[in-house]
């Protein structure tokens, strides 16, 4: 891998300050997005199912396109009040992540 690659993500990761399970990248993967293979690689990854996911993303054709593509439900990070196209529409709409762990544990 390339060290630069690698610590980014570790000082990326380290950011975010809460334990993570899983570090997938697109150079593992070898797709990027929008490809589906993308998250068919990082869900045989991490040994799950599409349905016991949530995807969090700022990207309409990234990350918002391909959920609805995919059936996945998503979490759509709007930090500049961007309209977001009608038929990618998540299955909440936030700020930033700072709402995120209220979501979560909401029934």
């Amino acid at each position: 891998q390339n060290t630069g690659q690698v610590n980014l993500i570790a000082e990326t990761v380290r950011a975010i300050g809460v334990p993570i399970d899983f570090v997938i990248t697109a150079q593992q993967a070898r797709a990027y997005k929008p490809d589906h293979r993308l998250f068919q690689h990082a869900y045989d990854t991490m040994g799950v199912a599409k349905e016991e996911t949530l995807h969090v993303g700022m990207g309409q054709v990234t990350d918002m396109k391909v959920c609805q593509e995919l059936g996945i439900r998503s979490v759509w990070i709007d930090r500049v009040g961007e309209p977001l196209a009608p038929r990618w529409q998540p299955h909440a709409v936030l700020n930033d992540l700072t709402e995120l762990p209220q979501l979560l544990s909401a029934p």
